[in-house]
């Protein structure tokens, strides 16, 4: 899915049937539309602004589902 949130700002969220994950304020130049087949280390935007977040610096707001249950994104990250 490829969507704008008034919370989140740009989103791409990538589903693989056992994960979702969701990057979250990416800019409005998008690299992917949604249906677009993506895969390891392709580019699918840069980063932009997540307005729930605007205190802070720029940055991606990643979300990880797994079966449908939030995960902790820093135990996917290496």
């Amino acid at each position: 899915a490829v969507y704008a949130d008034g919370m989140l700002g740009n989103v791409i969220e990538i589903d693989n049937g056992k994960y979702t994950v969701r990057y979250c304020g990416l800019g409005d130049n998008l690299l992917c539309k949604k249906g677009d087949v993506v895969k390891q280390g392709d580019s699918i935007g840069v980063v932009g602004e997540v307005p729930l977040e605007s205190s802070e610096e720029s940055h991606i707001h990643l979300e990880i589902l797994k079966d449908g249950v939030w995960q902790n994104p820093d135990n996917y990250l290496g």
